[in-house]
């Protein structure tokens, strides 16, 4: 029989590496940091390119990365797995600091905001804190939804853990007391899968933003808008439709927004979809109503993308022979040439081959059945797995019927007999 032949993987996590001028690329479980100024290798997996810092096989996850965080402060980025492995690493030296497993399999982290503790949000709806610097720390549950947590964030002054869940809601929690709930964001007609706070103009105090009315947070998911909210007052502000208004094109797809980036420098708000060759840029600079500015269209499709210092977008594509691109600000939001600098360096790395390809689209699974159409292949298995289901309670039905149906006279009768000759 012949073998199916190997896909290569891609990038499919990137990360901005705050303050450093460097962005985090994670392909499957393999790390690279990359200089975003001049395109270099700085570190990555021992031969999968040549770099100033080679990280040991050994002390890689076994399964593809799901969600990496970093925090500035500390200089630590945690990782999580597939396997449920949390890890800590130093980002400069890139040496692994420790390694623990997480109660359920995580959907997203969150640093705390001096980076001591580290929250988990997981597939059971419930949030975790973990303490960075001590693995031998039991886990202290914090809070939890009903269905799925999909994404946290702080507000500005860390005084409350916003969260949102697979059922359209978002909570603003008192943090640390997060069993005391301050306000619910209602507004989602679809799942939430994303949530960003909005740090303000550039030029704005921070202690100045949080008198005003800046407390704004952006959530976006399945529905075919974004909504700015108050978090404070859980006041929606506006709706920002990123298909009607813009020229999105998303044909049968359904929207599934599957990453939520900001620039602060440059006032620029960026969304992916999902699937969607595209990518929708807002303009923030008036808060009170932003706008749409600008749509990028991809050559290949992307999985991610995040700015870097300068507002340039770096983009990791659904190719693995063609892992990233970049779109530069200074060039009306083109495309780097291929062989850039900023790329053909990151492009030249093999990265592994495997023989399936694991999941790369998982934010579309959250709609729910009655709205959402799935691929094709998971349609077949589900099929096959409901039939199998609805075959085993029709024999548990049948079964507890001849269980229940009453024994007839002569029976009965026949039973009683041999109740008497065993006295």
């Amino acid at each position: 029989m012949e073998q199916s032949p190997k896909v290569q993987l891609p990038v499919h996590l990137i990360v901005r590496l705050t303050g450093t001028g460097r962005m985090l690329l994670i392909s499957g479980s393999h790390i690279i940091i990359v200089d975003a100024a001049t395109g270099s290798i700085l570190a990555t997996t021992e031969q999968l390119a040549p770099a100033k810092i080679s990280v040991p096989k050994t002390q890689l996850s076994k399964q593809q990365i799901r969600s990496a965080v970093y925090h500035r402060e500390s200089d630590r980025i945690a990782f999580v797995s597939d396997d449920k492995e949390l890890q800590i690493w130093n980002a400069s030296t890139l040496k692994r600091i420790n390694t623990r497993q997480t109660v359920k399999r995580a959907t997203c982290l969150l640093f705390s905001a001096d980076g001591k503790q580290l929250l988990v949000g997981d597939k059971f709806g419930d949030v975790y804190r973990f303490d960075v610097n001590d693995p031998s720390v039991k886990p202290l549950l914090l809070l939890g939804h009903v269905s799925i947590l999909t994404d946290m964030a702080w507000s500005l002054d860390s005084q409350y853990l916003l969260t949102a869940d697979r059922d359209e809601k978002i909570r603003v929690n008192h943090y640390p007391a997060t069993y005391d709930i301050h306000q619910f964001c209602l507004g989602h007609t679809e799942f939430v899968s994303k949530l960003i706070v909005l740090p303000g103009p550039p030029n704005v105090k921070q202690s100045a933003m949080m008198k005003g009315v800046h407390n704004l947070l952006i959530s976006g998911g399945g529905d075919d808008f974004l909504c700015v909210w108050d978090y404070e007052t859980g006041k929606l502000l506006q709706k920002l439709d990123f298909v009607k208004s813009t020229g999105l094109e998303l044909g049968e797809l359904k929207p599934s927004v599957t990453c939520l980036r900001y620039h602060q420098g440059t006032q620029t708000l960026g969304i992916l979809l999902e699937k969607c060759d595209q990518i929708v840029l807002f303009d923030t600079t008036d808060m009170s109503n932003i706008k749409f500015k600008k749509l990028i269209k991809c050559v290949h499709q992307p999985l991610q993308f995040s700015f870097d210092s300068n507002g340039n977008l770096w983009v990791a594509n659904n190719h693995g022979e063609h892992l990233v691109d970049v779109v530069l600000v200074s060039r009306d939001y083109h495309f780097a040439p291929h062989d850039s600098p900023l790329i053909s360096k990151v492009n030249a790395i093999k990265t592994d081959q495997v023989d399936t390809m694991f999941d790369l689209y998982e934010v579309g699974q959250l709609r729910k059945w009655s709205r959402w159409t799935p691929d094709p292949n998971f349609l077949g298995n589900q099929k096959k797995r409901t039939a199998d289901f609805e075959g085993a309670v029709d024999e548990n039905k049948k079964k507890s019927r001849r269980a229940a149906k009453p024994k007839s006279a002569k029976k009965e009768k026949e039973t009683e007999t041999e109740v008497v000759k065993a006295d």
